[in-house]
């Protein structure tokens, strides 16, 4: 008996209650976003023995290629799909945010944060983008085939006046590149980028620039308390 109960225990499985209640999350997308369809996959990882009790994924027939999760966060119900459907919705809001901030012949914006959730509710795009989308995990990456760029002081400065009347925590990385580059391959490709992380509100951890696909790195700015700058 005790055998069979620490195989259990080890296997990462759900208990059949646990998946009922997991089935019956992905019911309450299939609710909420009525013009999409969800059907349960499983139960998300994360735990030291495999399977998440408190973590559903499931597949999108609108977004086939994405992993919609719905997870309870202390009762409530939460998903990533909200993010996912308002992605483009995102990035064009961050784009127009953007517009004339860098002298380059062109920019884009790529927008993808990592745990991010809303409530399961549908939402509308103009209460998404004001409620939800901040500078977090928010990528820029400038063309500009002069390769005329601003120095790492100047860089850091227009980072700071960027962050500094924001109330969130952000974190950007700004891609120099004197050419168009693949998403996967622009640390290497550009000449170099710019990183500026936040761990709470009023102050900046860091601003980083690296080259040589990041081979290369040093800080120019460190432990910025937003208050005290003009």
């Amino acid at each position: 008996m005790l055998l069979c109960l620490c195989a259990t225990f080890f296997s990462g499985c759900l208990s059949g209650q646990e998946r009922k209640d997991q089935e019956k999350w992905v019911k309450e997308l299939n609710k909420t976003f009525e013009d999409d369809q969800f059907e349960y996959t499983g139960a998300g990882s994360g735990t030291p023995f495999g399977a998440n009790s408190n973590v559903a994924i499931a597949r999108s027939k609108e977004f086939p290629d994405e992993k919609i999760i719905v997870r309870n966060n202390d009762g409530e119900l939460q998903t990533n799909y909200n993010y996912i459907r308002y992605q483009k919705e995102a990035e064009d809001y961050l784009t127009e945010y953007f517009d004339g901030i860098f002298e380059c012949d062109d920019y884009e914006v790529e927008y993808k944060p990592v745990n991010a959730y809303t409530p399961v509710e549908d939402i509308s795009e103009r209460e998404f983008v004001e409620e939800y989308v901040h500078l977090n995990q928010t990528r820029v990456t400038l063309y500009k085939e002069d390769g005329s760029f601003p120095s790492e002081e100047e860089m850091a400065e227009i980072l700071v006046s960027i962050v500094k009347d924001r109330d969130e925590v952000c974190y950007i990385t700004i891609y120099c590149c004197t050419e168009e580059t693949s998403t996967e391959d622009r640390s290497k490709d550009c000449v170099c980028f710019y990183t500026l992380v936040m761990n709470k509100k009023d102050t900046i951890s860091s601003i980083s620039v690296a080259s040589n696909g990041g081979k290369e790195r040093h800080n120019i700015r460190e432990q910025v308390q937003l208050q005290d700058t003009v």
